[in-house]
């Protein structure tokens, strides 16, 4: 199979399906299409297919980072299954997996929970996103488990997106996870290579601004690694805007080397704020961080924010350590390091820094 990136049609519309009150509306994709790279093969390969859900593997779960796409490719999934399945009423039914927790607690308060349960066997097709927010609410979560395996039984296409794997997210239950896994599960990664450069040809075909072969590449090599489409496109926007005050659609190297530059430091999290998210995590106060206290929960949390510190932004190591609490470069050293040994050797840890780390990253 070529390695060169496959386009996916995406929709202008969510109306094909009705939403649930509390939904808010997605915003528009910012291309017409979703570029997937070697990357993500499968999900092109999916989404090219003819068969229904019921033939590929019921139900479908697409796992990604966020930024990753995974919602725009399961509303082509939808929209594809609901193209097969003319004549049989109601189209489907898109609905966050956190309204579901919602509406899952209104409808027990209010002694409606019969209706509740009808309603997800009333549309042929069901789309629940973003399961990963349901971490922590067993109870929707065993109510969401008991109506998968209802859909199940009767052959109702069901699909779902979610950040990462459910086994690797801390609060969702194995009940819930043994109904989402055996069917087919498609990783969605982050464009990559061929992919990202076709996505940033393609915006500035759109913003209507001439960058050459050689730019599109310069661009590419400046930008994050793991930048999401949306990131690659509000680096070419940021292009735009430059091209329009300078009333030309050309635009100079030093231009590019300008703008990337600006949109790396825009990218990085404060030190404040990764401090702030992991001690949250770590169900502690941002003063615990900075404290002398040698907790070993402390610990382990400060060395993980020191870490994090020094993974998602161009902070010295003096400037790291003066933050928490005035620690001097040999102790952030030590810290990053004993870090980088519990994330290799403990599973739980690593999955605790992978989460932060996307937090982080999706601002």
């Amino acid at each position: 199979m070529s390695d060169l990136p496959v386009l996916i049609p995406l929709s202008k519309s969510s109306t094909s399906a009705p939403r649930p009150r509390l939904a808010k509306a997605e915003p528009l994709p910012l291309l017409p299409n979703f570029v997937a790279g070697p990357e993500n093969r499968l999900a092109a390969f999916t989404c090219q297919s003819d068969l229904s859900i019921l033939q590929r593997g019921n139900p479908i779960l697409l796992v990604g980072p966020s930024g990753s796409g995974k919602s725009a490719i399961a509303r082509k999934l939808f929209e594809r299954e609901a193209s097969l399945l003319k004549g049989r009423g109601s189209r489907g039914i898109i609905e966050p997996a956190i309204d579901f927790a919602r509406r899952y607690a209104d409808a027990v308060d209010s002694d409606s929970i019969a209706d509740f349960r009808n309603n997800f066997l009333q549309h042929p097709i069901l789309l629940i996103e973003d399961v990963h927010l349901m971490a922590g609410k067993f109870a929707a979560q065993n109510e969401l488990a008991a109506r998968i395996g209802q859909r199940i039984d009767l052959d109702l296409p069901t699909i779902l997106t979610c950040r990462r794997l459910p086994t690797e997210i801390e609060g969702i239950r194995s009940a819930l996870a043994s109904r989402l896994l055996p069917g087919l599960t498609i990783p969605i990664q982050l464009p990559r290579s061929e992919a990202r450069r076709q996505i940033i040809a393609q915006y500035a075909g759109l913003r209507e601004i001439s960058l050459t072969e050689e730019q599109i590449g310069q661009l590419d090599n400046h930008l994050p690694a793991d930048a999401a489409a949306s990131r690659l496109c509000s680096a070419v926007q940021q292009l735009a805007l430059v091209a329009m005050d300078a009333n030309s659609d050309v635009i100079a190297n030093d231009d590019i080397h300008d703008v990337a530059a600006s949109f790396a430091a825009q990218q990085e999290p404060p030190i404040a704020k990764i401090a702030r998210t992991v001690a949250r995590r770590f169900k502690l106060k941002t003063s615990d961080l900075k404290s002398s206290s040698r907790r070993q929960q402390v610990v382990r949390a400060r060395s993980m924010a020191m870490f994090l510190g020094r993974q998602l932004t161009r902070q010295s190591l003096q400037a790291i350590g003066q933050f928490f609490g005035g620690r001097d470069h040999s102790t952030v050293i030590h810290a990053i390091r004993s870090a980088e040994q519990l994330i290799v050797s403990d599973p739980a840890l690593a999955r605790v820094a992978d989460d932060v780390s996307e937090q982080l990253k999706a601002g």
